[in-house]
């Protein structure tokens, strides 16, 4: 199950893994720009994985004429 660490452990290597390849010589990105980077994707991320709000079912609502 994906958490907060493990999706940041992630991107991390990512971002580590473009760095040692070199992908990211020829660009102006500092190392304070990857860690806002890798944050943004963390909290984009974790909000894919956070638990829904179980709403009520409409059709069983209608069915009772409440709606």
């Amino acid at each position: 199950e994906p958490n907060k660490k493990n999706i940041e452990e992630m991107i991390r290597n990512v971002i580590k893994g473009k760095l040692e390849d070199g992908q990211l010589d020829e660009c102006d990105l500092t190392l304070k720009d990857l860690n806002t980077i890798a944050i943004a994707f963390s909290s984009v991320i974790m909000g894919i994985y956070h638990e829904r709000i179980e709403y009520p079912d409409l059709n069983l609502e209608k069915e009772k004429g409440e709606i």
